[in-house]
């Protein structure tokens, strides 16, 4: 099955919009927005309904999330200010890599400065980490990459992103590595994580589910190391305060889905199975590459950071959930399905339909866990923009459906309530709806 983009001409819709044009390095797909027909360099963006999930950017605050990845453009225009480093170490090991820059791209590229791309969740700080081995480094790059998840934690990091792995070593002609490979893999990564919860520390990890075995044929996501390797029965948890659900909570699998005619569907190469736990865009993702350049790139390692956004977007707005609720949240507030992939090698293995993140869903949800957030349900003859207004100034942005039909969550209170055509006060409570 063929998955491909299509370059657009759509009008440009009024709601909520950074002024970033999504322009690729060859200066064409400059995208328009339409988030009921996900196209051009903005796809990922508009699938995930992610321009929804920011008409509540006034509700956001700023959040540090982790990224261990293979070196990262400190000085891109994108990024400058955004990226700093657990320890001087870290900062002085750091290699600037187009895959770490691209990763770093994605989740916190700068939002409305009318040049390149708009990141998922701009208002974060990301704590990063070169895990890729030097000559004049001791650690081999498993090790590495524990370290760097040990360290970003420590210094703040609340959400991970691991776009990493191991499944590319396995032979073509196979689908698996022996279990001992697997799990030592997830002995290392289990007492390291349930060492930091026990410790007091709480975080959600991301990783990618990887991109098949050597040949790019897809086989299961377990085989894939670091945390995809993790189960409930090969953990090392000698902590009396931690349990191995404790930390399959917090490990989020992602795998990668692309656009075809029939919809969303998982790229071929993606690998599939029980570890993998929802799937995001992870084809032709325009973002931010090295010297000031940008550049699409495919697979896992792009769809993870997707999911690693909208978990920062969700803790985000409710600082007080745990890790396990945001990961709860993120796999359950979903409303699109990615279909298996056609292109079978291993016809054994389990291909499945995952879930497609959503970020209004999420966010959504991680407001409704508050006391004081209400569902408010807007019926109108047609589509059209609506901005709330609540008494502290602040402004909730949303485009109704095509239908005229718009749900969103606000906090109990008065509201000033603009469109093209009317203005109305109103009042949100337990269940609020209103006709227009």
């Amino acid at each position: 099955m063929s998955l491909a983009l299509v370059c657009p001409a759509k009008k440009l819709s009024s709601q909520y919009t950074p002024d970033d044009p999504f322009e690729d390095e060859y200066g064409f797909w400059n995208s328009d927005w339409d988030d009921e027909s996900p196209e051009g360099n903005n796809w990922h963006i508009e699938a995930t309904d992610i321009r929804s999930a920011w008409g509540y950017k006034s509700l956001m605050s700023n959040i540090d999330i982790g990224v261990v990845d293979g070196g990262f453009d400190t000085e891109h225009e994108e990024l400058r200010g955004k990226i700093v480093f657990p320890s001087g170490r870290e900062e002085r090991r750091n290699r600037p890599n187009h895959h770490g820059t691209h990763v770093a791209g994605i989740i916190a590229a700068e939002q409305d400065n009318g040049i390149g791309i708009s990141g998922i969740c701009p208002e974060s700080t990301l704590i990063c980490v070169d895990w890729s081995p030097s000559t004049n480094q001791l650690w081999i790059g498993d090790l590495e990459i524990l370290n760097g998840f040990k360290n970003v934690v420590k210094a703040g990091a609340k959400v991970i992103n691991f776009s990493v792995g191991s499944s590319g070593s396995v032979s073509g002609n196979s689908y698996k590595f022996p279990s001992i490979v697997k799990n030592f893999d997830a002995l290392l990564y289990s007492y390291a994580m349930g060492k930091l919860l026990s410790n007091g520390y709480d975080f959600v990890a991301v990783q990618s589910a990887g991109n098949g075995n050597d040949e790019g044929y897809a086989i299961d996501a377990s085989e894939n190391g670091v945390f995809c390797s993790i189960n409930e029965k090969n953990t090392f948890l000698p902590f009396f305060d931690v349990k191995a659900e404790d930390l399959l909570n917090r490990i989020i699998i992602v795998g990668s889905a692309g656009l075809s005619e029939s919809g969303y569907v998982q790229s071929p190469t993606s690998n599939i199975g029980n570890t993998v736990d929802i799937c995001a865009p992870g084809i032709d993702i325009l973002s931010c590459t090295n010297d000031n350049t940008y550049g699409r790139k495919s697979g896992t390692s792009m769809a993870a950071p997707v999911v690693t956004a909208i978990a920062g977007l969700v803790w985000s707005v409710n600082p007080d959930l745990t890790g396990d609720k945001v990961k709860k949240i993120i796999c359950e507030s979903t409303k699109d399905e990615v279909l298996p992939s056609e292109e079978r090698h291993f016809d054994f293995l389990d291909y499945r339909a995952y879930p497609l993140v959503n970020a209004k869903l999420s966010v959504e949800a991680a407001l409704k866990e508050k006391d004081n957030f209400h569902e408010v349900e807007i019926i109108s003859a047609k589509k059209t923009e609506i901005t709330f207004i609540n008494k502290k100034g602040n402004l909730f942005i949303f485009e109704t459906n095509s239908d005229g039909s718009l749900d969103c969550v606000l906090e109990e209170g008065f509201y000033t309530l603009k469109t093209d055509e009317l203005q109305k006060e109103i009042t949100v409570n337990e269940k609020t709806i209103v006709e227009l």
